[in-house]
């Protein structure tokens, strides 16, 4: 079986912002770490973290749908933190490294559905997930299924 590659084309058109096209899509984004509030680009980290919540919301609702259960809405709230912050700016010094040290997702789940049926769905969604995978073998990840009427 041939595997299914996916291929983006990213080009830098601005100092600091990349244009990302994918399939008939196109996005730009800011620096890797953006630490000002104000900055006018969604950096790089943001979109990946926000990646990651979008993977694991949209697979959830998707997997339920196709399950048959009745889910009235899912949100996911990502929460990232960098090893060394310092290290992510070129800071001279820095002890660590400038990677992703540790995730938390919080997913919310309003539903009627019983509880028991939703955190079933849940474990078979999660396991299906390419980025929860991939986040789990390259930091510490801790998610939380919040279920709300």
């Amino acid at each position: 079986m041939t595997p299914h590659l996916w291929a983006l084309r990213v080009r830098s058109t601005e100092p600091g912002v990349a244009t990302v096209i994918t399939r008939k899509h196109r996005f730009e984004a800011g620096q890797s770490a953006e630490f000002d509030e104000e900055s006018p680009h969604i950096s790089a980290l943001e979109y990946v973290l926000g990646a990651l919540g979008a993977d694991l919301a949209a697979g959830f609702a998707g997997h339920a749908r196709r399950s048959g259960a009745l889910v009235d809405q899912v949100e996911a709230v990502v929460q990232g933190e960098l090893n060394d912050p310092l290290a992510a700016l070129g800071v001279v010094g820095a002890k660590g490294h400038p990677g992703i040290a540790r995730v938390r997702v919080t997913v919310y789940v309003s539903s009627l559905e019983s509880p028991a049926r939703l955190l079933e769905l849940w474990e078979e969604s999660a396991r299906a997930s390419p980025l929860l995978h991939t986040f789990r073998a390259a930091c510490y990840v801790e998610v939380r299924v919040t279920i709300v009427p």
